[in-house]
């Protein structure tokens, strides 16, 4: 009941030792107990219904829930007697119906006193009954005179068909098509002919005829079993996913009857996997991560360590190239600017740079930096810089300005301006005007270039 979401409690009594439970349908409370409901006469498919939704009056009124003339039960959740009040089921249709209710597009079936029954059900109880057929069948006494009082055909419901018993067969209606004539899907071996009559059926979920053979009603049956129907699949449908780590499950149900197959879909494993690298740095170590795209779980991690700075090695950043001129990573460590990774017009050579997490002065500008860099027009010179090499901007023939900021410069290679635009200017700091000239005059620079203090 539970799993149907409808409320369901237990009533224990320690006088009867017995117990039963509480149902609530439409807001009342009723009595269901299984155990009395349980025929004691038991025969393949037979379902009783007589303690099916009674009211607590109805039950004691049976006497069988009565213990020295009173009742005890307990009740869990709070319930009590009272809780039970409704008499709506008390003398309900289905309270002498041996047959189970079998259930198919919309309506009910079940077999009442050797007649076939349709109802549909609304949410007061099962109303609008009509015949599907009446059977009219009787029950031979087994090698003696008459037949037996009782109807015994029973029913079920096995996908979309009804199914319901003579004495030595087991008979078919097509319940999409409930015109079409009866069919016979088995009858009784010869040999078991003579031994008695069926007494009671069901069908399996593998489809498996399951009947009672005796020559009684009143003798316990003896049961066989017998292939009636196989399953023919449709197509599977997945009803949860399988993931990376966790199987999934899918779903076919047979075309003919409806009876369903589930399996496992197997866990896929880490089909999608990405790889993320964080680059090692003169101070930190990095580090390479694979991890699953799907569910992010880490498959692989390793650990890259950090970069040894080295005097002379060059590295790129941004448009420029530089090299280690001091390899300290304190902060004090220097540079050299050596060239561009790539054509700009405009290069500015700022005061610091920062390389692998560590900053360093930019002290130099190395020899040929920019010689024959036809694209350069404009070159800004850092705070720090104290040298120029040599050839340093050689055939640079379309620089036409250099802004000088250093202060520092003691030093300017050979040739480092010459073949310039003709007519370029060099801005430096005026208080190092004279000095500059000197300086850069003397290096075979052109007349035609300008030297200017700012």
């Amino acid at each position: 009941m539970g799993r149907l979401n409808i409320p369901c409690q237990l009533v224990s009594s320690d006088p009867l030792n017995h117990a039963w439970n509480l149902i609530q349908i439409n807001g009342s409370w009723y009595h269901v107990d299984v155990t009395w409901n349980d025929p004691v006469s038991d025969r393949p498919g037979r379902a009783r219904h007589f303690y099916l939704l009674k009211s607590t009056g109805w039950f004691q009124s049976t006497g069988k829930h009565i213990q020295n003339g009173k009742t005890d039960y307990v009740y869990s959740n709070g319930a009590t007697d009272a809780s039970a009040s409704s008499q709506f089921y008390d003398n309900y249709f289905w309270n002498d119906i041996d047959s189970p209710f079998g259930y198919y597009n919309g309506s009910w079936y079940t077999n009442n006193s050797n007649v076939l029954w349709r109802y549909q059900f609304n949410s007061t109880g099962m109303t609008g009954s009509s015949i599907l057929k009446a059977l009219n069948q009787r029950w031979p006494v087994f090698n003696g005179s008459g037949t037996w009082g009782g109807t015994y055909g029973g029913c079920i419901v096995y996908g979309s068909k009804l199914y319901y018993a003579s004495p030595t067969s087991i008979q078919v209606l097509d319940l999409t098509n409930q015109a079409a004539a009866e069919k016979t899907v088995f009858t009784l071996p010869s040999d078991q002919q003579s031994r008695g009559y069926i007494y009671g059926f069901h069908i399996d979920s593998d489809g498996n005829l399951c009947y009672g053979l005796s020559d009684s009603p009143n003798a316990a049956p003896v049961t066989y079993s017998q292939q009636l129907h196989t399953h023919t699949y449709g197509p599977w449908n997945v009803i949860k996913a399988a993931t990376c780590t966790k199987e999934g499950r899918r779903q076919r149900a047979c075309t003919d009857c409806g009876t369903a197959n589930t399996e496992p879909i197997a866990a896929t494993g880490h089909l999608h996997q990405k790889t993320t690298t964080t680059a090692a740095t003169f101070k930190k170590t990095g580090k390479t991560v694979v991890t699953c795209q799907d569910c992010n779980t880490i498959l692989k991690s390793k650990t890259i360590a950090k970069i040894k700075c080295k005097k002379g090695k060059t590295y790129t950043v941004g448009n420029y190239k530089y090299k280690i001129v001091s390899a300290k990573t304190n902060g004090k460590g220097t540079v050299s600017f050596v060239g561009l990774a790539k054509n700009v017009k405009k290069v500015t050579i700022g005061d610091t740079v920062k390389i692998l997490g560590v900053k360093f002065k930019i002290v130099q500008i190395g020899d040929k930096a920019l010689k024959n860099k036809t694209s350069v027009t404009s070159v800004t010179i850092g705070k720090n810089v104290t040298s120029i090499g040599k050839e340093a901007f050689y055939g640079t023939k379309k620089l036409k300005t250099i802004t000088i900021k250093s202060t520092r410069i003691t030093k300017v290679g050979s040739n480092a301006f010459k073949k310039v635009y003709s007519k370029a200017k060099i801005k430096v700091p005026k208080t190092k005007l004279k000095k500059y000239k000197t300086l850069m005059k003397s290096k075979g620079q052109k007349s035609t270039v300008k030297i200017a203090g700012s």
